[in-house]
């Protein structure tokens, strides 16, 4: 079932990291025009970096805190069809922020599975901090389990008490997720 969700998180990765281009073999196309904050470029064959620009600068990762979210719940969510509802301040903090939602309402019934699925296709702002909710009881306890986790990956992570603003400090960082 992990590996059905590695899919999921991996294709969440491809199209919501941006900065990628596809092109033809024989296109000529400099990497170091890319409008992109950062890049990594790593050979997976070779073993072996291929090309970096603000590897190490740290940057704030939405897509990034969306694709953790989904790497830890995995890890503590053992029925993906366990009910799971959608938490009536995360609903109203969403809300008033006028943020990205899944379309979910406030007291929802939904499943672990609903939650994973608004967290990254939807970008569900009260999807994301539901499934927190859900998991850890809190998005502050959800935020300890993402650090842990980020610390098994060796992953260089600033503390923050706030979900919504997690960073990594190597954008070559993702290589490691991504390989999760």
């Amino acid at each position: 079932m992990k590996k059905k969700y590695g899919v999921l998180i991996g294709l969440g990765l491809v199209f919501l990291m941006g900065g990628l281009y596809f092109v033809k073999r024989d296109s000529k196309f400099d990497i170091e025009d890319s409008k992109s904050k950062a890049v990594y470029i790593y050979n997976l064959t070779d073993n072996k970096k291929v090309y970096g620009k603000n590897e190490n600068k740290p940057l704030p990762m939405a897509s990034l805190t969306k694709i953790m979210t989904l790497l830890v719940s995995l890890d503590h969510v053992s029925d993906l069809g366990e009910l799971a509802p959608i938490d009536y301040d995360s609903y109203m903090r969403a809300v008033s922020e006028n943020a990205s939602m899944a379309g979910f309402l406030a007291n929802e019934t939904t499943t672990y599975r609903d939650l994973m699925y608004g967290t990254i296709l939807a970008s569900g702002a009260e999807a994301a901090d539901s499934l927190a909710i859900n998991v850890a009881g809190s998005i502050d306890s959800f935020v300890d389990l993402m650090n842990e986790k980020a610390g098994e990956l060796n992953l260089k992570t600033p503390p923050t008490p706030m979900l919504m603003v997690w960073m990594i400090r190597e954008t070559s960082s993702l290589l490691k997720i991504a390989l999760c």
